[in-house]
């Protein structure tokens, strides 16, 4: 069964309370973002470098503008 859940408000954000919202047993795990997103060229000048490990072994790297 998938289970699509969304809650849109206009309130401050608690990160306990949308951790608790989230959380399912079946989930591997929860990733959240804190900060600001912004309209500028930062990404466009500095390399962002992103490298994941898998149970497999397999490495994948990216590094971008």
């Amino acid at each position: 069964m998938i289970k699509t859940s969304i809650k849109i408000t206009l309130e401050r954000l608690d990160p306990e309370e949308c951790y608790r919202f989230v959380a399912d047993d079946s989930c591997g795990g929860i990733a959240a973002f804190i900060g600001v997103v912004g309209n500028d060229t930062l990404k466009e000048r500095v390399p962002i470098w992103k490298k994941e490990y898998y149970s497999d072994g397999e490495v994948w790297v990216n590094a971008h503008p």
